[in-house]
């Protein structure tokens, strides 16, 4: 299944990942970013059956004179409904977000 994903941050993370379930490594922070570089868009492919959760992990840190920040991810599955989730954290966060076809729910 082909999926388009937007991340967006409130604040600049210094580290950042999104992996599958198996963890792999879906997309990383770019070393050529800037502070203003909020938003990054990518594409990947899963190997599973529309009918059965998607589970994905964001990772990020920032930098300790950061506030409370959060983070979103935007799903466009093939096929599916677009969902997002929207997460907070300071300092470091580690999450699993887990999409459905029809709803979306947060572990």
């Amino acid at each position: 299944m082909k999926i388009l994903s937007r991340i967006r941050f409130a604040h600049a993370p210094t580290e950042a990942t999104l992996e599958a379930a198996d963890g792999r490594v879906l997309w990383s922070l770019p070393d050529d970013r800037t502070q203003a570089d909020l938003v990054w868009e990518t594409e990947f492919e899963i190997v599973q059956s529309s009918d059965q959760a998607i589970l994905l992990v964001i990772k990020a840190r920032w930098s300790e004179e950061t506030p409370e920040t959060a983070v979103e991810l935007r799903i466009e599955p093939d096929g599916l409904p677009t969902q997002s989730l929207t997460s907070w954290g300071r300092g470091s966060l580690i999450k699993n977000l887990i999409f459905f076809s029809g709803s979306e729910v947060e572990r």
